[in-house]
């Protein structure tokens, strides 16, 4: 059932939707299993890693459910896929709390995950970029701080479950709330495109409908036009082009730092002598904080250009995981908890709208399906590397190094990329 309004853009209630969705969503991200992963590992007697394995496996598995999910979304829009997706993954979660061996959690755990970063994420970037052109940085934003909040709420939600039930009736608290957050809003809001209902994109009177991202008869127009049109790539030309290889790179160098620093920012807190509930509070702080950094990296976007400000953001992310190596104090924790959360907003709000305006709205699940299995392999590998190191060494100092190159590799990448002009036979 779609609610459509005539006096009211109903393209803000779709970010409305997605934002709760992407709240929905966060029970499978890596600070979740975080507070999970020291319960389970002394009642189950598995290894940092072996736990951390689980989420990795599914990272993986995400790129290729990503590759058959992204045309279904592009000819069908995202409600059933998104429906579906978050139904079973409220199943597997609840399902965890009755495991008993490492596959079976693997099982689960990682179907979870498959479906959280191969079928939501994808889902939730190609419905706003469906619905906005001009107005698309300020949707991303709103509906991107959804996921940022669900991470304010979720660990603290999941470590009270699991101070009343224990670990496995923490589980299925999150299942329950996995379904109660993310399936009625699909159901009623979600459309594939304004057209389809006889509306236009942004809510205004229309747009023309160009080859181009940056106009033809304006060659000394900045590449970061602030002006956006609808541009229209074919999946043969976009994965000719360089701004397609140069994204994917440093989106998936990227996320192998920030799925690292994610998964194991709490544990090493703690190892740092910051009590749990401390170190808890710090990850909140810093999810809230990278819901302002969202909202504010979003609205820059739309008067510097993306590519300068993801930029900006993936370099100053790289000194929030040297402060986050240094932590010693509950101030410490807490400063950099609010200086990486703002930064870390630039990576999680820009990243889908420079793919969204790079390459348009009429072949973009396909396009970045394709480009998933790349980045959701060195987003598997970050989290495993960390806990790697741990085991290996007893601390994350190596892997906080390698994190914080990663970060400013993946700025070159980014800075390098530039909006191009599909070629007209394209």
């Amino acid at each position: 059932m779609l609610i459509i309004r005539k006096r009211f853009f109903h393209g803000w209630a779709i970010v409305a939707a997605l934002f709760l969705v992407g709240f929905a969503e966060v029970v499978t991200f890596n600070p979740v299993l975080a507070v999970m992963m020291k319960p389970m590992a002394a009642e189950m007697g598995w290894s940092r890693t072996a736990i951390v394995g689980a989420l990795s496996a599914g990272s993986v598995v995400s790129g290729g459910v990503a590759l058959i999910v992204g045309p279904i979304l592009d000819r069908r829009g995202a409600r059933g896929t998104l429906v579906l997706g978050i139904a079973i993954m409220g199943l597997c979660l609840i399902g965890i709390s009755q495991v008993t061996a490492l596959w079976q959690f693997y099982m689960l755990f990682g179907l979870a995950r498959a479906i959280s970063a191969g079928i939501v994420e994808l889902a939730i970037s190609v419905a706003i970029a469906n619905w906005f052109i001009n107005k698309r940085a300020r949707a991303f934003g709103i509906a991107t701080t959804g996921p940022r909040i669900g991470l304010a709420c979720i660990p603290p939600l999941a470590l009270l479950l699991m101070s009343g039930m224990g670990w496995r009736g923490a589980w299925v608290g999150l299942g329950i709330t996995t379904w109660l957050m993310g399936i009625l809003p699909a159901v009623l809001f979600l459309g594939r495109r304004p057209e389809d209902f006889g509306l236009v994109p942004d809510g205004g009177t229309g747009h023309k409908k160009v080859e181009s991202p940056i106009p033809h008869h304006s060659p000394s127009l900045k590449t970061d036009s602030i002006q956006k049109t609808d541009s229209s790539w074919t999946v043969k030309k976009a994965l000719g082009s360089t701004p397609f290889w140069m994204l994917t790179a440093g989106q998936a160098i990227v996320t192998l730092a920030s799925g690292g620093v994610n998964m194991h920012q709490l544990p090493h807190l703690t190892d740092r002598g910051i009590a749990p509930a401390v170190a808890v509070g710090a990850i909140s702080s810093y999810a809230m904080w990278a819901m302002v950094g969202v909202l504010a990296w979003s609205f820059l976007a739309e008067r510097w250009g993306v590519r300068r400000c993801l930029t900006l953001s993936l370099i100053l992310s790289a000194i929030g995981v040297f402060v986050l190596a240094r932590v010693d104090s509950v101030a410490m924790a807490f400063f950099y908890s609010a200086f990486y959360g703002l930064m870390f907003g630039g990576e999680m709000a820009l990243f889908p709208l420079a793919w969204a305006d790079y390459f348009g709205r009429t072949s973009l699940g396909t396009i970045k399906g394709i480009s998933r299995p790349i980045v959701m392999i060195f987003n598997a590998a970050g989290p495993l590397f960390g806990g790697w190191i741990y085991d290996t060494t007893g601390n994350y100092w190596i892997a906080f190094l390698v994190f914080i190159i990663s970060f400013l590799a993946g700025a070159a990448f980014i800075f390098a990329s530039s909006p191009a002009r599909p070629s007209r036979d394209g």
